[in-house]
Formats: C-alpha cells, structure tokens, sequence
C-alpha cells in the first residue's frame, strides 16, 4: 500500500475553512494537540508523517 504525505503551514488573518469538494473531513489542530495526538494514537498517523512532522519541528517549527 502507497501512502502520501504533505505538511502545510500557513498564516492568516482570515478563517481557514477545508474545501467539502475535495476533503472527506479534517479539523485544525494546534501544534500542542498534533504532539499530544500522535503520541497517544500513533496509529492513526503514517510513519512518514510522524517523520515528517518531527523534521518540521526540529528545523521550521520552533
């Protein structure tokens, strides 16, 4: 099985809403919350991703 991954960021001054077009479902979460998520479902997310994410946090995330 293939598995994607991509790690946006962005900043804003407006609401971000997802497109419903284009997304099954989502939700916004606060860096504190993704840490928290992933470290007490692990299972939820794709080794890639946690990879991802802990390479963003050590080098952009700060």
């Amino acid at each position: 099985m293939k598995r994607f991954n991509t790690l946006y960021t962005a900043v804003s001054d407006q609401t971000l809403t997802l497109d419903q077009g284009e997304v099954a479902g989502g939700k916004w979460l606060s860096p504190g919350q993704l840490i928290t998520m992933m470290a007490a479902e692990p299972d939820k997310f794709t080794k890639g991703f946690i990879n991802a994410y802990k390479i963003y946090r050590s080098t952009i995330g700060k």
